[in-house]
């Protein structure tokens, strides 16, 4: 086994939780729409990065500018999705803690 598919498996599964994230922050009612602009999103992203890339390498002589670059959308995603999350704990059935009765 390569050395290299482990770390790649592993961070792909973690990539599969991004279908989970809108349905269960903002709900099913408006599900289809944002996942589109994820997706959407995304691909874009992923059509767009590496071409990017190869043009601040080409332009540098190095891939820093286009790491810190990634890091930084990385930096307004985590904020995009704090500031869309609910504002409120949702109760789970089966994790709320019954109240005694009085």
């Amino acid at each position: 086994m390569k050395r290299h598919l482990v770390p790649i498996s592993l961070l792909f599964s973690l990539v599969c939780f991004v279908s989970l994230l809108p349905r269960t922050a903002l709900g099913q009612a408006v599900y289809g729409s944002i996942f589109g602009t994820v997706m959407l999103s995304a691909i874009l992203g992923g059509a767009a990065g590496p071409w990017l890339a190869g043009l601040l390498h080409d332009l540098t002589g190095d891939y820093s500018s286009a790491f810190w670059i990634a890091a930084g959308c990385s930096a307004v995603s985590i904020a995009a999705i704090w500031l869309a999350g609910p504002r409120q704990v949702r109760a789970v059935a089966g994790r709320v803690r019954r109240q005694p009765a009085e």
